[in-house]
């Protein structure tokens, strides 16, 4: 996964985006992911390689697990705080937004 591709899948785990995608890794460049947020009901992590697809789903408290696990390793790499990530992503997100807006 690359820096872009975990920020954008950190942003949907903490429900700041609702999709993020990434393709084309491996030494085969055939694995991929897919992680989509879904309301209340948490969210799905779709993991591909070579045409094989496997499935799980997060509940709100394993969402949370999750997203507490990579944001910590977020602030590490940036060498920041964890609420200066937050803040960044959260900006990062309404920026992302308005951008879509003005496109329409």
């Amino acid at each position: 996964m690359t820096r872009y591709e975990l920020t954008s899948f950190t942003q949907v785990l903490f429900g700041l985006a609702r999709l993020s995608e990434g393709a084309y890794h491996g030494s085969k460049r055939n694995k991929g992911f897919k992680l989509q947020h879904n309301g209340p009901e948490g969210i799905s992590l779709s993991l591909s390689e070579a045409g094989q697809v496997k499935q799980c789903l997060f509940n709100p408290q394993e969402r949370t697990e999750l997203g507490s696990f990579i944001i910590r390793r977020l602030a590490m790499g940036w060498k920041m705080t964890v609420a200066d990530v937050l803040a960044i992503l959260r900006q990062s997100a309404l920026l992302e937004r308005t951008a879509k807006k003005t496109e329409s």
